[in-house]
């Protein structure tokens, strides 16, 4: 069976990037993210300080040589199910419940690191911008649930399900057992009937952080907005999809450098006197991967 795994066009690839101060970054976030009604969405790239591993550029996951993708269906006629879910048995494929045992199987194997994962400066400095209402909506496209972890002791279930949108779903944990929930991932929100081109048209602008984005249904949220003639900046680091892409500024500095001066600069004295801001923007841990 073939497998594609997501990748950035060789002609993206190759295109140059400007350096950039971080200053001088500072200065153009801030004058970009001050007017609000900002949409944001995020990648792999703002979970790596929460020691996350993040799937392309350095150290990503698909640039391992021997990488290899975990199947959701295997070739064998019965795949032997361990006591992951509460139970040990064989299951025949074409059982109507094969799909999601071997997705909560998936799920399992990567949900020890999302389970302990804590927020990073960067999901901090993105919540401190939600509250004031700069960013009006947050868009990610990581299914770790830490946009939520970093503003939940500020805003109740409401806001939370309303302004973060998953664009792939979320691993979470059951609240009565503290184990993976049996409905490990839930529904994405990537669909045809996406609740998200309402954001991006609602939008006055949109701002991409720590993403490549490879995925279509990242990449298609960028250039919808592009066709709508939004003002559209990109903060990552290594080449993305839409690298050179009409419309598209790009400044390429790792977040954890720059959002803390840029909620300084954005919100001016009320980053230094409302104790809210001063404590949401000071946390977050700074623990990349290692190994």
């Amino acid at each position: 069976m073939r497998v594609s795994v997501p990748t950035i066009p060789h002609v993206v690839t190759a295109a140059s990037s400007k350096s950039i101060s971080a200053a001088a970054a500072v200065e153009r976030i801030a004058e970009f993210l001050s007017p609000g009604n900002v949409a944001l969405l995020t990648g792999a790239g703002v979970s790596v300080d929460s020691g996350i591993r993040a799937y392309r550029g350095k150290d990503g996951r698909y640039m391992n040589p021997n990488y290899q993708p975990i199947f959701l269906l295997p070739a064998p006629d019965h795949v032997f199910v361990g006591n992951v879910i509460g139970e040990t048995r064989t299951v025949k494929l074409g059982d109507a419940s094969v799909y999601l045992v071997l997705t909560r199987l998936r799920s399992y194997l990567g949900y020890p690191p999302v389970r302990d994962a804590r927020p990073n400066i960067t999901h901090c400095t993105f919540a401190a911008l939600q509250y004031t209402s700069h960013i009006t909506h947050l868009i990610t496209q990581n299914v770790d649930g830490l946009h939520k972890k970093a503003i939940a002791h500020l805003w109740g279930d409401g806001p939370i399900k309303e302004r973060i949108l998953e664009l792939h779903g979320t691993l979470h944990v059951c609240p009565e057992s503290s184990e993976l929930s049996r409905q490990a991932i839930d529904t994405p929100t990537c669909g045809p009937a996406s609740p998200l081109i309402h954001v991006i048209e609602q939008s006055d602008r949109l701002f991409l952080a720590g993403t490549t984005l490879a995925t279509f249904s990242a990449f298609r949220l960028a250039q919808y907005a592009v066709k709508l003639g939004k003002p559209v900046l990109l903060l990552n680091v290594g080449p993305t999809r839409v690298d050179g892409l009409p419309g598209v500024e790009k400044i390429e500095i790792p977040t954890s450098h720059v959002m803390r001066d840029v909620v300084r600069a954005v919100l001016g004295t009320q980053a230094t006197i409302d104790p809210v801001i001063v404590d949401v923007s000071n946390r977050g841990i700074h623990k990349p991967p290692t190994g």
